[in-house]
């Protein structure tokens, strides 16, 4: 009998290891090929067509080749000479398809001129990939891929950058420079929003649906003088922390639609010169730190048509649209109680100021309609409760 029971074990043992192995042998066959970064970066420098595809692809840190794209390379400080020395110029236009990014190693992809637009599309991996001193002439884009942590350091990235649908831990750009303009990126990738020689162009498109990105980080990172209207436009999704931190956003449009922060919202020592977009926008009301002296000047607004001015407290359609009002004045009420909730009284009644001019426009609006005793002393008193509240 324990003969007959022993078999039965070394059967079982024999059937767990060949279903762990050829497990094992699928994932490792999952990619057709496997390159370092640093056979990678010669390939794609070397290639001298117009275009440069990978596809099906696992790029991984060897530690023996790939010592200029190590961890511990100066990732923190300005770069050097020998860095700007060391530059690689890479010219095709770039798509990165079905790949693995490092996800061996914390590692770096270190002073690289991309005079082309790159594109990410289903990858997955990126342990912590850093981009540091690279630059981006023709922006950059992320669809449909499962990734860790992504950083850029001492970027540059012109024209725009899409990020579309993708499950990530964190996204960090810190010290980097970003240029936009009137013309078109050169991209295979055309999207609806894209027009030349329109008054506003997209810097950054956050687009998501059923994926979230945890964190996304923006330190002091310089937006450069141009004559259109940069857009940072998150459109859906839900974040569990955004972060703008000494950022002097000047002519930019930064707008929140249908969409949700859950953990934390951070905007400090930033300058805005136009209201913040809060269409449908969501944040925590115990763990948000935005002073209102930032938004003081600009107010909060709604953003239809970016080629016209948004809809504030002060604009006269707001008044006469009981959607656009009800929505505006929602999201004056979120940020007012959430000052009132921190204990802020002073942005608590900056705010509060703004709220009741909005209020008083709509009830001197439904007077002159309709005029009656009620809609009159409705008027007056909330300008009597502006003023001594």
């Amino acid at each position: 009998m324990n003969k007959v029971n022993n078999i039965k074990k070394n059967l079982l043992l024999i059937l767990l290891f060949s279903i762990v192995f050829s497990t094992h042998v699928f994932s490792q066959n999952k990619y057709k090929r496997k390159i370092s970064i640093s056979e990678w970066v010669e390939e794609m420098e070397n290639c001298k067509e117009k275009y440069y595809g990978l596809k099906d692809t696992e790029i991984y840190f060897d530690y023996r080749k790939d010592s200029l794209y190590s961890y511990w390379q100066p990732r923190t400080i300005k770069p050097t000479d020998l860095d700007k020395k060391n530059g690689k110029n890479i010219f095709p236009l770039i798509i990165i398809k079905d790949c693995k990014l490092p996800a061996n190693s914390t590692c770096q992809l270190r002073n690289v001129v991309f005079h082309n637009n790159i594109t990410f599309a289903g990858c997955e991996g990126a342990m912590q990939f850093i981009f540091y001193n690279c630059t981006f002439k023709q922006g950059l884009d992320f669809h449909h891929s499962e990734l860790n942590d992504l950083a850029f350091s001492y970027c540059t990235i012109l024209q725009r950058m899409v990020i579309n649908d993708l499950k990530m831990s964190n996204l960090v750009f810190s010290e980097c420079t970003l240029y936009t303009d009137t013309k078109l990126v050169k991209s295979p990738f055309r999207f609806g929003f894209e027009k030349e020689n329109q008054s506003y162009q997209y810097l950054f498109y956050f687009r998501q649906a059923e994926n979230t990105i945890n964190r996304i980080s923006f330190l002091q990172c310089k937006l450069l003088a141009t004559k259109v209207k940069p857009v940072i436009y998150f459109e859906g999704g839900k974040y569990d922390a955004i972060s703008f931190k000494e950022i002097n956003f000047s002519n930019s449009i930064i707008n929140f639609s249908n969409c949700s922060i859950k953990e934390n919202f951070t905007v400090e020592k930033c300058e805005l010169k136009l209201p913040l977009g809060v269409n449908r926008f969501n944040f925590p009301q115990n763990n948000t730190s935005f002073n209102w002296r930032q938004l003081d000047s600009v107010g909060l607004g709604i953003y239809w048509e970016y080629s016209q001015p948004p809809i504030t407290n002060k604009t006269d359609t707001l008044f006469s649209d009981i959607y656009l009002f009800n929505e505006l004045n929602n999201s004056y009420r979120k940020f007012f109680s959430m000052y009132r909730t921190q204990g802020d009284i002073e942005s608590a009644n900056a705010c509060y100021n703004q709220m009741k001019d909005m209020e008083t426009g709509r009830y001197q609006y439904l007077y002159g309609q309709k005029p009656s005793i009620n809609k009159w002393f409705n008027w007056r008193f909330n300008q009597f409760l502006k003023y001594f509240s």
